[in-house]
């Protein structure tokens, strides 16, 4: 399927009986220029993107829809620094534009610090603090506070634990 028809799957799904063609034309438009995509990306099949345009393209999948809540998980995972920064300030700027909510999931703390107001740390699938990013690096919970400012755990990492497998590199073989 091409970008254009991503885009317009959950317009037709939705409005079938309702929406014309030459409105969801425009909502493809609309949506693509509000990620910051071109027109011209609407014939492209999304495998031949960049991670960072195919990131855009789901949330302009989205919010194409005009919904009130979004949900991320890890928007930002897998991409290289710049990129991610482009998608976090993409949320923030959306959130504000359209007045969205917006939950997201994710271990970069760069994108939860830029776009959250409020965070929510969970550990073993229970939420243990509730509250603004700054907040959570004075946590009275160590492992809180120690987690958001990046502090390693306290028993020292042991290379000898794990060994990579001999050789490492270029898949040769060699006896042990």
């Amino acid at each position: 399927m091409s970008v254009r028809d991503n885009l317009e799957y959950g317009l037709r799904e939705l409005f079938f009986r309702t929406m014309k063609q030459k409105e969801r034309d425009e909502r493809v438009a609309w949506a693509l220029e509000a990620v910051g995509l071109a027109l011209g990306e609407a014939e492209t099949l999304p495998r031949d993107l960049s991670g960072g345009m195919q990131k855009r393209v789901a949330i302009a999948r989205t919010i194409i829809t005009r919904p009130q809540v979004v949900l991320y998980d890890e928007p930002t995972q897998g991409l290289d620094p710049p990129n991610a920064h482009r998608i976090a300030n993409l949320i923030a700027h959306l959130r504000a534009k359209l007045g969205l909510t917006s939950v997201i999931v994710s271990h970069d703390l760069r994108t939860v610090f830029t776009d959250c107001d409020r965070v929510a740390v969970m550990n073993e699938g229970r939420i243990v603090e509730i509250g603004p990013p700054r907040a959570l690096a004075e946590s009275g919970n160590v492992d809180v506070r120690d987690f958001v400012t990046g502090h390693p755990p306290e028993e020292p990492f042991d290379p000898n634990e794990s060994k990579p497998p001999v050789p490492w590199t270029n898949g040769a073989t060699r006896e042990r």
